[in-house]
């Protein structure tokens, strides 16, 4: 048998659309690296090169790799010096402070401004204890130096007024590392707190109202509310250190699971009643004559259709999780877990939520009866996440 091949045949319509995403998403994926690549580059990767520098007799005129190849002498020679010890205590001490203070602090001033019921007042605690961020180093040194100076600073006319004596701040070892702590913790302490305001602002306000119904004072709502809701926060924050605050939160919860319980109690009949009816629609066949619909209509446009076989899975997670699960596990039975039809019908699992099951079970148990526009929105939101499932299916398991 002689084949012959028709130079003006098209490719099938689906090969198309699989290569054109394909490119799509490449071009995206390049357009999007290529900033950060280019940043690690040359700002990370770049400048590594002049780390040789430590361990050669570095010479302007020879060059990095013209110069002198000394080993660990330098490092030797550093840490043989008169001053190793003096430079090694003074920088764990000055480290040990800040994480004494520095960290701490900026909690302590988010949990506060959290508890102001005055947005003037808030907004202006805020303007005042950012603002020293935004100084310069060198600035801020000059403005040490001028508080501090022995005849014109400030701290020092104050001292004399009371009766006291002038003294070098900047001289005396006993004050010189309160200074810099200080100093420190002043400039950085209100833009530290921003990402503790911005984890408080988002713990539930229910959790508040019911503690104050329950007569919880602030203070124990700040400890047994506010603190439990960003401590995720600070331990990545806290991480190197291994620091894990403990929070007793027993009492929230129990209320927690007593309100848990009324709801489930409440929903038993909806839920059994929806149950029946999805047993209804699989067992009736109801389920295959729409799945086979869809296949044929696919068919008729040229698109492959291989994906047909997990849209059961994803007709069935708008109207139940475990139904869809129970699917998904006879999808796997039935064409083998790493077939590609399961594999579509386990990320179709995923990417759209159970919205007539929401809204059957948890509207009718609160009475809710004007769904209209919730079930056009949920409909909407299921079919976008089933189409773009099955899309990406195609790009990596096809």
């Amino acid at each position: 048998m002689k084949l012959v091949y028709d130079i003006n045949q098209k490719p099938p319509l689906k090969k198309n659309l699989v290569y054109a995403f394909q490119q799509l998403l490449a071009i995206m994926a390049a357009t999007l690296l290529v900033p950060v690549l280019a940043y690690f580059i040359i700002f990370h990767y770049a400048p590594m090169y002049g780390v040789q520098i430590a361990f050669r007799r570095y010479s302007i005129r020879k060059g990095i790799l013209g110069s002198q190849w000394v080993g660990m002498a330098h490092f030797n020679r550093f840490f043989q010096s008169y001053y190793f010890e003096r430079l090694l205590v003074n920088t764990l001490t000055i480290s040990l402070y800040n994480l004494a203070l520095g960290f701490p602090l900026p909690i302590l001033l988010a949990l506060l401004l959290n508890e102001v019921t005055s947005k003037r007042y808030k907004k202006f605690v805020q303007n005042v204890t950012y603002a020293p961020h935004f100084i310069s180093t060198v600035v801020l040194c000059g403005m040490v130096i001028a508080f501090t100076a022995p005849d014109t600073g400030i701290i020092n006319s104050l001292v004399v007024l009371l009766g006291g004596k002038s003294v070098d701040y900047m001289t005396q070892e006993s004050s010189w590392r309160a200074i810099y702590v200080i100093s420190d913790i002043w400039k950085n302490t209100g833009w530290s707190s921003i990402i503790y305001l911005a984890a408080l602002a988002g713990i539930d306000p229910q959790l508040h109202e019911s503690a104050q119904i329950d007569g919880a004072s602030r203070l124990q709502r700040v400890w047994h509310i506010n603190l439990p809701g960003i401590r995720q926060t600070i331990i990545l924050l806290f991480i190197l250190w291994g620091l894990w605050k403990k929070i007793n939160v027993y009492d929230a919860f129990i209320e927690g699971a007593k309100e848990g319980f009324t709801t489930a109690i409440r929903i038993i009949p909806y839920l059994v009643a929806f149950l029946v009816g999805i047993a209804v629609f699989r067992t009736s066949g109801a389920m295959d004559i729409l799945v086979n619909g869809i296949g044929y209509v696919v068919g008729l446009f040229g698109v492959d259709t291989s994906f047909v076989g997990a849209l059961p899975t994803a007709l069935m997670k708008s109207l139940s999780g475990s139904g869809a699960n129970g699917l998904m596990i006879d999808t796997m039975k039935e064409f083998g877990p790493d077939s590609f039809v399961s594999r579509v019908s386990c990320v179709v699992r995923g990417a759209s939520d159970t919205t007539f099951y929401i809204l059957a079970v948890y509207f009718g148990s609160v009475g809710i009866t004007k769904t209209r526009n919730a079930v056009t929105c949920g409909l909407i939101a299921d079919f976008s996440g089933i189409i773009a499932a099955i899309l990406i299916s195609y790009l990596f398991f096809f």
